[in-house]
């Protein structure tokens, strides 16, 4: 069954997370690139990094146990440094009716906070959705193990958790830079964001309400996205094409799918367009009526003229290959001492080296 998403949902809050350097930068791409009417929060346990961010809300985590330091890539100083900070951040998010967490997976902060920020979030009984990315394969075997130990910690901690693959942004092309490769994976972050944001916010056709939305974001499991843009006679056809097809989805199957969202943008997107789009759809999904679709357009001067991009989302896929893994839980620390001090402090002390927290664990911005 399909829908279109129409009146804008007055009175629903929406607030999108970014935890540590990763998230952080998400965050700041979304705060630049201007997504109305979202409260923007962000986290990291590195006050010199989250000075540079650009967001509403920015919250230094675990000054007591990092002095504002960061967590120097461990998952369990993240985690207590969540743990420290979580009452300050429930306050903020107390009126939220919809939750966006975005982090980097691989590090310390975002890697070891994301799930207790997401449990804490589930017990408020707020609508959650994580947005989290896997680290390139050249970052190294344990950055990735530790990304998916995150993964197994999460997934049953949001309504719907979409993972982006980095390594997937270099498929198209393998000669980027890699700070190229790093904006193009905020951008991804930012369209998924955009794309559900667009179609509960933003007027469209047909009658749907908010939990018209929430029915496909508490489907549970995994959700994938894809991005496609098309110009010239057939450019919807070519977008919605490009869309599933994206390399982003070349793992899952979009038939698996329980609910579709879909945002389609441009400046002047016509009636048969919006038809041709959902007969191609249609047609790839073998017209199932168990998997509800429901359309967001975005009439938008940020679009090129003659362009249309389409932003899919489809939801509700359970993923075998997080279910069926078998990591150990990150490593608990015994000794509270081992426990406040990150590893690059510990790194200090082992060459003798000084090193002294800030008063009271105090760290300004």
């Amino acid at each position: 069954m399909i829908k279109f998403a129409e009146s804008p949902y007055k009175g629903i809050t929406i607030k999108v997370i970014g935890i540590g350097g990763g998230g952080s930068n998400a965050v700041s791409y979304m705060s630049r690139n201007n997504i109305k009417n979202i409260v923007t929060i962000a986290l990291n346990t590195d006050a010199q990094h989250l000075a540079r961010v650009n967001a509403d809300e920015k919250i230094v985590i675990g000054k007591k146990i990092t002095g504002g330091l960061g967590a120097g890539g461990d998952p369990q100083i993240g985690k207590r440094a969540m743990e420290e900070s979580l009452e300050e951040i429930k306050e903020k998010i107390r009126d939220a009716d919809l939750v966006f967490l975005t982090a980097g997976l691989g590090g310390g902060t975002g890697t070891g906070g994301i799930p207790v920020l997401a449990n804490a979030i589930k017990e408020m009984g707020i609508l959650t959705v994580g947005v989290v990315t896997k680290p390139f394969r050249e970052e190294g075997k344990k950055k990735m193990e530790k990304a998916e130990r995150a993964l197994l910690e999460l997934k049953d901690k949001v309504n719907t958790l979409l993972i982006i693959p980095n390594d997937k942004l270099l498929q198209s092309d393998q000669k980027i830079l890699f700070k190229t490769a790093l904006e193009k994976a905020d951008e991804v972050l930012y369209r998924a964001v955009k794309g559900i944001v667009n179609i509960i916010q933003e007027p469209g056709y047909i009658n749907v309400d908010f939990a018209d939305v929430k029915n496909i974001l508490t489907l549970g499991g995994r959700a994938i996205i894809g991005m496609g843009e098309g110009k010239g006679e057939k450019r919807g056809i070519e977008a919605i094409r490009s869309a599933i097809s994206s390399p982003l989805l070349e793992e899952v199957d979009v038939k698996k799918s329980k609910g579709i969202l879909i945002n389609i943008r441009g400046k002047d997107i016509r009636t048969e367009e919006i038809q041709e789009i959902f007969g191609y759809l249609a047609s790839e999904i073998n017209q199932k009526e168990d998997i509800e679709t429901i359309l967001g357009v975005d009439i938008t001067d940020e679009v090129s003229e003659g362009t249309v991009e389409i932003t899919l989302i489809a939801a509700g896929i359970e993923d075998e290959r997080i279910r069926k893994k078998e990591l150990e839980p990150f490593p608990e620390r015994t000794s509270e001492e081992e426990i406040m001090v990150p590893t690059f402090l510990r790194k200090f002390r082992k060459e003798n080296k000084k090193f002294e927290y800030p008063e009271n664990g105090d760290t300004e911005i």
